[in-house]
């Protein structure tokens, strides 16, 4: 008899979407060892392998792509399911959840503070709204199996529909004393590529512009096996070991303050400041409701209104 367990489907998607047992296990927070043993078991149970393993990684069978594709489907209908019984235990008529980036909050450089969260959810009394701070590639994920309804960050590549809502300017942490002339207020791609690159932690979106930007100028990628989390360890490396430390700009000023380095605004070959798209999306397909149609109108006024959008309404109205 085939059993197929809802945490094998979640550590299927995971691995699926990294390509790795061990960074899928690591965004969960399992260990390696039960998350590949729990894989194994389900590939026991239907009789047909799943992914091929090599030492880069994982990749999904042929049989193994068709097999995610109702896997995703499956969990999407399980959080619906969830959703709806909470719904009927608690009386409420409609359930939201959203995701923010953590650089998005005001506190790290970003433009959402506590109170517009708590204006919306008092703007909408008959709506369960969680909201929850966390990184990229943990916000893409929920958004993808399902267990988040949106997320403000980077968007996916695939997979979701998304509304951009700003640009963050991306630049690097410099010493003092490194080889850039101290008259220097920029930094182009060519440099970065003579140089050693430390990358953001768990940040697969700046990955990707990063690499498209390099690549789209005909330059190698000049990046390390260092991902620092905190702001010691990327002052110490950037002023002790002179590798460049990439950063939102305006995070990057903040972990510089009273610091002997500079923050440095990456341009391409054609003097344009290199941008990543910031968005709030959500899963493709997904039919709106007038609150969560609300929520991405509201956010999006935060952004570019530059006022509080709920006496932005206000005065609208009047």
């Amino acid at each position: 008899m085939i059993t197929i367990e809802i945490r094998q489907l979640e550590y299927l998607t995971r691995a699926a979407h990294y390509g790795s047992f061990s960074r899928a296990a690591e965004s969960l927070f399992v260990s390696q060892q039960a998350l590949s043993k729990s894989i194994r078991s389900l590939e026991r149970s239907i009789d047909i392998p799943l992914f091929v393993r090599t030492h880069k990684g994982v990749c999904l069978t042929q049989f193994g792509e068709s097999f995610i594709d109702k896997a995703s489907i499956a969990l999407h209908d399980i959080e619906a399911l969830k959703k709806l019984s909470i719904e009927y235990h608690q009386g409420v008529r409609g359930i939201l959840s959203l995701g923010v980036h953590t650089l998005c909050f005001k506190k790290n450089g970003g433009s959402i503070r506590t109170d517009h969260l708590l204006k919306f959810q008092d703007k909408h009394q008959d709506t369960q709204c969680t909201f929850i701070e966390a990184g990229d590639g943990e916000l893409a994920d929920a958004v993808l199996n399902g267990s988040l309804d949106f997320a403000i960050s980077m968007a996916p590549e695939n997979g979701v529909t998304n509304k951009v809502i700003d640009t963050v300017q991306i630049a690097v942490l410099v010493s003092q004393n490194s080889p850039i002339s101290p008259d220097q207020n920029v930094i182009s791609l060519q440099e970065l590529a003579q140089g050693r690159l430390a990358m953001m932690y768990g940040e697969h979106a700046f990955d990707r512009l990063l690499d498209h930007a390099f690549t789209d100028n005909g330059l190698r990628t000049p990046h390390l096996p260092l991902r620092p989390q905190t702001n010691s360890t990327m002052i110490e490396l950037a002023h002790k070991h002179h590798i460049y430390v990439l950063q939102p700009l305006a995070q990057a000023r903040k972990v510089i303050k009273d610091t002997p380095m500079r923050a440095l605004p990456i341009i391409d070959s054609k003097g344009r400041p290199l941008v990543i798209p910031l968005s709030i999306y959500w899963r493709e397909g997904r039919m709106l409701s007038n609150a969560e149609s609300d929520l991405v109108d509201y956010f999006y006024d935060i952004y570019n209104v530059q006022k509080d959008p709920l006496s932005h309404h206000i005065k609208a109205a009047g």
